[in-house]
C-alpha cells in the first residue's frame, strides 16, 4: 500500500474525529481490523508514530502534521469530484430486494455508512427506502 494512499488517509482523518477505532470503522464502513490495518501501512510507510492508543487516542505531532495534509487531499478529491462532475451520466440508483427484518437489521445500518462516506467524498448519494 502507498503510504499516501487515499483510503488510509481517510482512515486516519476517521480516527481524528472520532476518538477511537471502533467509532473510525463505523463511519469508514469498515471494519476495525481494516483500520488498524490502514493505519499500519501508513505508520510503516512513513516509519514515524502516528496515534497514540489510549482512550481517547491520541495524534503524535507527525500524526497531526499529516492529518492537516489528508484534510486537504480530501477538499481536493471533493473538489474534483463536484467540477469534474465523476458521477454524471451514471445512474446512481441501485435497487435491493431483501426482507424487512434483513434491511432493518443489516442492510439499512451498512449501507448508511456507505452513503455517508460517499458524501463525504463529494459523491451525490442518497439512500431511498
Amino acid at each position: 500500500m502507498n503510504a499516501f494512499d487515499p483510503a488510509a488517509l481517510d482512515c486516519l482523518a476517521a480516527l481524528a474525529d472520532a476518538g477511537s477505532f471502533e467509532r473510525a470503522a463505523q463511519q469508514l464502513a469498515i471494519t476495525q481490523s481494516a483500520v488498524s490495518q490502514r493505519l499500519r501501512a501508513l505508520e510503516t510507510g512513513l516509519g514515524r508514530l502516528l496515534v497514540v492508543r489510549s482512550r481517547p487516542l491520541r495524534l503524535t505531532e507527525p500524526g497531526k502534521l499529516l492529518l492537516r495534509y489528508a484534510r486537504q487531499m480530501q477538499a481536493m478529491r471533493a473538489d474534483i469530484v463536484r467540477e469534474l462532475g465523476a458521477t454524471a451520466g451514471h445512474d446512481e440508483r441501485l435497487p435491493i430486494a431483501v426482507n424487512a427484518d434483513s434491511l432493518a437489521t443489516w442492510v439499512l445500518p451498512a449501507l448508511d455508512g456507505v452513503v455517508h462516506a460517499g458524501q463525504r467524498q463529494g459523491y451525490g448519494l442518497e439512500l431511498v427506502v
